[in-house]
């Protein structure tokens, strides 16, 4: 079937290269925004590099896209924000993406992932961003959560696969280090 190929072509690669070059794609849409990046410069899962930036393209550009149009979430928060962090104890991995946007509310959370629906104003969006995201996300045996974010104020996506298999999702403790990032000094302002 279609997904044992593309679970085939997994393999193990290094995480944080393949966000920043995501953020890269995406850069123009971030001006103005201060992008937090938090993961181990030497953490691996295993993906299909290609299709997972796609994941998290559309999901920093959805946040991005709230921020500019809604503004600041009414927590007063910190504006103009999105924070994405990376964690991978043992077989686990989890990686999240939150913005200091409005937030999705509760009721429109299982209808971004139909076909069609979207928040966007007409000519805006199409309604097909994070249903792709959700069967990229299956194919990878990871899964989706929607929820609010407490320290951003906006949304909160997470990410997570629950493997229990340690090779399937590893930190290469050879040259190991967290680094923190922001982007705003690299031209996305």
């Amino acid at each position: 079937s279609r997904s044992q190929v593309l679970l085939a072509a997994r393999d193990l690669k290094p995480i944080k290269p393949a966000i920043e070059e995501c953020l890269v794609i995406v850069g123009n849409r971030l001006k103005g925004i201060d992008v937090q990046l938090d993961i181990e410069e030497h953490r691996d899962a295993d993906i299909i590099r290609s299709q997972f930036g796609q994941v998290v393209m559309n999901l920093v550009a959805n946040a991005a896209d709230a921020i500019q149009e809604h503004g600041v979430a009414s927590g007063g928060h910190t504006p103009n924000c999105i924070r994405i962090s990376a964690s991978a104890p043992e077989s686990d991995f989890t990686l999240t993406i939150e913005d200091s946007g409005p937030g999705i509310p509760e009721e429109f959370r299982s209808k971004i992932l139909e076909p069609f629906f979207t928040t966007k104003g007409i000519g805006k969006g199409t309604g097909l961003g994070m249903p792709i995201v959700l069967r990229i996300l299956e194919a990878h045996e990871m899964s989706l959560s929607i929820e609010d974010s407490s320290s951003l104020g906006g949304a909160r996506f997470v990410i997570e696969s629950k493997t229990g298999d340690p090779i399937r999702c590893r930190r290469n403790t050879e040259q190991a280090t967290t680094r923190s990032a922001s982007y705003q000094s690299q031209g996305f302002e």
